[in-house]
């Protein structure tokens, strides 16, 4: 909606527009909520990046196999788990 009044969608301009909905009293049910970064952003299992060229940190990987169930979320070296 931000988008469509031509107002950046950063900053508190998300909250304000929330608020003022909620006191204005305005129908939103035929809204759908998803932003399109949101959509982009799907969640991609963590063998989609078990390749050469994969862009994801370490420690990111290593959160998505535990994730996955792939990895046990413990220490290498002495195997104490959290």
């Amino acid at each position: 909606m931000l988008r469509e009044l031509g107002i950046p969608t950063i900053g508190r301009n998300a909250d304000t527009l929330k608020r003022k909905i909620k006191e204005y009293n305005i129908d939103v049910s035929h809204f759908t909520f998803i932003s399109k970064t949101k959509s982009q952003k799907l969640y991609k299992k963590s063998t989609e990046y078990l390749t050469k060229d994969s862009s994801i940190s370490s420690y990111k990987l290593k959160e998505k196999l535990i994730k996955d169930g792939i990895k046990e979320n413990k220490c290498e070296i002495c195997g104490i788990s959290e």
